[in-house]
């Protein structure tokens, strides 16, 4: 995505316009996240009839998702990843144009759970978002996210060359801290993790 929406950015720039496509994007990408965030956590509160019983058993998913994961990102544990095989298609922007292509782009991309999920993280955020029942809060947290998918172009967009030759470079570059982005994942997600289990603890 960030290939795709660079070279529509750096022809509105080198045209002396503001990158309307790269704006869209951001906004649309908060605004899929949040609505992400509002649907589950909408969802939580209709099904969670009675939050003295289910408080624990959500305590324990949270824990679960976060421990197990942890594992699968640290690459210690194979466990399947649910998720939806698609990317967004690229003939979209021949169909919408820049800013109709970049707010549809980053409003599937920040919803999350239309496209690939590349990082585990995402699972234990949405888990918590449905127990927590409490949608404008989901919304608010999950929002983050959007920001997340938005960052990279904030990043490299302002080292735009010909063509997006520095671009590339940079994304040559970021390229072998993968595993440490995945460790740091891990990190979180165990952390989260073991704090849900011992809440659970604390409350039995």
């Amino acid at each position: 995505m960030v290939a795709t929406m660079l070279p529509i950015g750096y022809g509105e720039m080198r045209q002396g316009h503001i990158p309307a496509t790269i704006v869209a994007y951001a906004a649309g990408s908060l605004v899929g996240a949040f609505f992400l965030g509002l649907s589950v956590a909408g969802v939580g509160a209709l099904l969670n009839l009675h939050p003295s019983t289910s408080f624990g058993l959500c305590l324990a998913i949270l824990g679960a998702i976060g421990v197990v994961y942890a594992l699968v990102e640290a690459s210690i544990l194979s466990f399947p990843r649910p998720q939806v095989q698609r990317q967004v298609p690229v003939r979209w922007y021949k169909a919408l144009g820049g800013p109709g292509v970049g707010l549809l782009y980053g409003g599937i991309l920040g919803f999350g759970l239309a496209t690939r999920i590349p990082f585990a993280t995402l699972y234990l955020v949405v888990a918590w978002a449905f127990a927590v029942g409490r949608p404008l809060v989901a919304g608010a947290t999950l929002s983050v996210y959007g920001l997340g998918k938005f960052m990279p172009l904030a990043l490299i967009g302002p080292h735009r060359g010909g063509e997006g030759e520095a671009s590339d470079r940079i994304l040559v570059t970021l390229a072998p801290f993968e595993p440490l982005i995945r460790l740091a994942n891990a990190t979180v997600l165990a952390c989260a993790g073991g704090w849900s289990f011992g809440l659970l603890i604390r409350q039995g």
